[in-house]
């Protein structure tokens, strides 16, 4: 890892502008999503996947965000699909691969106890995973089998099962190898080093928290920064939030409510343990 991360710095020191990473879920709303993917493409310049590991081919002036899709939604093939490659925009979409394919009540299953979410969201099929997957621009990531929470002691067999097994799934469904990865939740108490270990080993070259924050040249390339927001959140926010206006609030709001947090997760990992 520290290799990896030593050619991580060197990448990014001979970059271009600032770079910070968008992490979007499910887009139920083409119309919502158009506009504000629009909105971001006039005040950012809107990078592939591949500026995460390679330097860009020109200096940029303007600061460059990445978007990326978390879990593995059925509206992302017939929603966001069709709007990135009518604006022309590139995007990572990190897929449990657990979630591929299921229906019934086990997709109500992984929506309630693996996601914690309440909605009816139909998941992804293979053969819209393979589609995604072939559109230039597009990548698909990692995310875990299960979105099973990694901040917890696990055994050897845990990590192979949720991290190795559900890239080799991936690169199986779309023909390609995923090279960037997105840890489950992604807060610090929900990654532990043997999570950060265990994706490295796996062969990823960068993996991302929700953690807000711009990369830099010093940052872990296991433990890179995104911003995880909500379409329904008002631009001016949004946009001030990219722009690291908040950075100094988010590191604020960590120290006062980094308690409550641990509390939340812990609580999430015990509704993914006990299947009750």
């Amino acid at each position: 890892m520290i290799g990896a991360g030593w050619r991580w710095a060197e990448r990014v020191r001979h970059g271009g502008g600032t770079l910070r990473v968008l992490a979007l879920h499910d887009t139920p709303d083409a119309t919502v999503l158009r506009e504000r993917l629009r909105l971001l493409a006039e005040n950012f310049d809107i990078v592939a996947p591949d500026a995460v590991t390679a330097s860009p081919a020109t200096a940029s002036t303007r600061p460059r965000l990445l978007l990326s899709f978390d879990d593995g939604y059925a509206n992302w093939h017939s929603v966001a699909l069709p709007v990135l490659a009518d604006l022309g925009l590139g995007a990572v979409f990190f897929v449990s691969s657990g979630l591929v394919g299921l229906k019934g009540a086990a997709l109500r299953d992984f929506l309630r106890r693996r996601l914690l979410r309440r909605q009816e969201l139909p998941a992804l099929e293979p053969e819209q995973l393979r589609e995604l997957a072939a559109q230039p621009g597009l990548a698909i990531g990692g995310h875990g089998t299960s979105h099973a929470h990694l901040g917890l002691p696990r055994d050897a067999a845990f990590w192979r099962a949720e991290i190795d097994d559900d890239r080799r799934r991936l690169e199986e469904w779309t023909g390609r190898q995923p090279m960037l990865f997105a840890y489950p939740f992604g807060r610090p108490e929900t990654v532990s080093p043997a999570a950060k270990a265990a994706v490295a080993a796996a062969g990823y070259r960068a993996a991302f928290t929700i953690v807000p924050g711009a990369v830099h040249a010093a940052a872990d390339p296991f433990a890179l920064p995104r911003h995880c927001l909500d379409l329904t959140v008002p631009w001016p926010t949004m946009r001030a939030k990219l722009s690291g206006w908040h950075d100094p609030l988010h590191a604020i709001r960590a120290l006062i409510l980094g308690r409550r947090d641990r509390r939340r997760f812990a609580l999430a990992a015990a509704v993914q343990e006990n299947p009750s």
